[in-house]
């Protein structure tokens, strides 16, 4: 819930300094990519113990997943097709990692780690994930319009 509050936070404060409302959003994905790679590994114990036992080398899976979020996060800080290019993996990135959080909703009290989590907490968490595709959506419809180049003038 964090890492949307910080999206939040750093989208709502570019828009009061006047920024664009793609390039606030943009920011915004890039600082809670950033912070969700740091998060994955500082706690990749954690995080692998909610993957499906039969992914193999899940350790490495969350490492790269964590290696991959901070590199997404500073290629969404370059406008044009870098950023294009890293909204549509972050996009991907975030459909991959769905059915990490749709298995830890549906079948959470069977999983170590997550039966600290209360039910409600894992179903939140599941939400704000989708709220997330949201915003990443956004950000690669935002990218994908300043990427376009200006339709040619008519002709009269």
């Amino acid at each position: 819930m964090l890492l949307i509050v910080v999206i939040i936070a750093v989208f709502l404060a570019l828009r009061l300094k006047g920024w664009d409302s793609a390039e606030a959003a943009c920011y915004g994905l890039a600082a809670g990519l950033f912070l969700s790679g740091w998060d994955h590994l500082l706690r990749r114990d954690w995080y692998v113990s909610l993957m499906a036992p039969w992914l193999p080398n899940r350790a490495l899976l969350v490492t790269i997943s964590a290696v991959l979020r901070m590199a997404l996060a500073a290629m969404l800080l370059r406008p044009g097709a870098v950023r294009l290019g890293a909204a549509i993996a972050t996009l991907v990135l975030m459909l991959i990692v769905l059915q990490v959080n749709l298995r830890v909703a549906l079948v959470g009290d069977q999983i170590e780690a997550a039966r600290s989590i209360p039910a409600a907490w894992r179903w939140l968490r599941l939400a704000l994930h989708l709220v997330w595709l949201g915003w990443t959506v956004y950000c690669v419809r935002a990218a994908w319009r300043q990427k376009r180049p200006p339709s040619p003038a008519s002709v009269d």
